[in-house]
């Protein structure tokens, strides 16, 4: 506990450094054999990772052909970084009933909020953003990575917190389909995905019936400290309109935002740019060099907001 008061009075934190801490502090104190702790519960790369997944759970429950994972988990708890078709899955946030997780990282919460002196106050659990059920994770997500034909159909996924439903924020997307699924969360993100190229979105719904639209953003280079969000592309790769979703306030791929947005960005062309350079260099320093030669050679135009 004085690493976190330390911690917290030298004020070098944000939501997510200090809930990574606290998550720590209670992995090392906290004697609960139902929590999943890891940072992933469960990476898919195949039908195989699939399987596991069901398997690892001793209390997995069928509903009809839903299969119920019981897992308590406090981070993620599906990462698919393959284009491996998801469906017929109930996953609850069982943390909020069937463990003391919460109740102790809260009163950790509430002892270090003493000490945040003017600072923002930390969150509790149930307000943790970047908390996802399902997130998904393309190749390269980071350096115009991306998937094709992903298939999110016919699950279940339900939290009484704040959690982030199914959710991507880098990384691009054709011809993916998300449909027939059930969300219920208190955030802001049952449904939202960045760079989804092309793709069909039908039939999401919360539990009372009401049609959910996924939220599109567009597609984000460089992560971290680098971003660059990218409002148009070349040929086929450009942005499709998406049946129901084109055209109201949920489509904001073509909407600038707060740092650099190019236009024109001819993405083969930024990957073939991009392996051509010495792989000792990080993905920053690469992505900002291919981009600062497509501006020289006035291949794609930036704006900054």
């Amino acid at each position: 506990m004085n690493k976190l008061i330390k911690m917290v009075k030298q004020r070098g934190w944000n939501q997510d450094t200090i809930a990574r801490e606290i998550i720590t502090y209670l992995r090392l104190t906290l004697s609960d054999p139902s929590v999943n702790f890891s940072s992933v519960c469960y990476p898919i790369r195949s039908e195989k990772d699939m399987d596991a997944m069901v398997d690892a759970n001793p209390n997995v429950e069928w509903v009809g052909d839903l299969k119920l994972i019981m897992d308590v988990f406090v981070n993620d708890a599906v990462q698919l970084k393959a284009a491996v078709p998801f469906q017929h899955f109930f996953i609850e946030d069982n943390v909020y009933h069937v463990s003391n997780f919460l109740s102790a990282y809260n009163d950790t919460v509430d002892t270090l909020n003493v000490h945040v002196a003017n600072h923002d106050p930390i969150n509790h659990f149930n307000q943790r953003a970047h908390r996802d059920i399902l997130q998904i994770i393309p190749p390269y997500r980071y350096t115009a990575g991306g998937l094709e034909n992903v298939v999110i159909t016919s699950n279940v996924m339900a939290s009484e917190g704040e959690a982030q439903l199914i959710f991507s924020s880098d990384g691009w997307y054709k011809n993916i389909t998300v449909m027939d699924n059930v969300l219920s969360t208190q955030g802001k993100h049952p449904l939202t995905l960045a760079g989804v190229i092309s793709g069909t979105f039908k039939d999401n719904r919360d539990f009372s019936g009401n049609l959910i639209l996924p939220s599109l953003y567009p597609l984000r280079l460089g992560g971290g400290r680098l971003n660059y969000h990218i409002m148009s592309m070349t040929g086929d790769d450009d942005y499709q309109d998406i049946e129901g979703v084109t055209g109201t306030f949920y489509d904001k791929r073509r909407v600038p935002r707060r740092g650099l947005n190019i236009y024109g960005f001819p993405l083969q062309e930024f990957i073939r740019r991009y392996k051509c350079l010495d792989e000792s260099l990080d993905r920053f320093d690469r992505t900002e060099q291919v981009i600062n030669e497509l501006i020289t050679h006035k291949i794609i135009t930036v704006k900054k907001v």
